[in-house]
């Protein structure tokens, strides 16, 4: 998904791996069993991006340019 790639950075606000490919998921569930002080620290970087990127004042706030620019 486009759109969701653009707020998700690997090994920063989540993990990610190629969808279909079953080797490659459980490399990847088996880095975070390994890592669980960077899965921590990963865990608070994804909460620290939500709260200032989608709380209900910042939406408010882009959906009410998207209404100026149409009006």
């Amino acid at each position: 998904m486009p759109s969701v790639r653009e707020w998700i950075t690997h090994q920063k606000t989540s993990l990610l791996y190629r969808s279909n490919r079953p080797n490659e998921l459980a490399r990847t569930i088996q880095w975070a069993l390994e890592n669980p002080s960077k899965i921590e620290k990963i865990r608070l970087q994804a909460k620290q991006f939500a709260q200032q990127n989608f709380t209900w004042n910042i939406q408010l706030s882009k959906l009410k340019t998207v209404y100026q620019k149409l009006y």
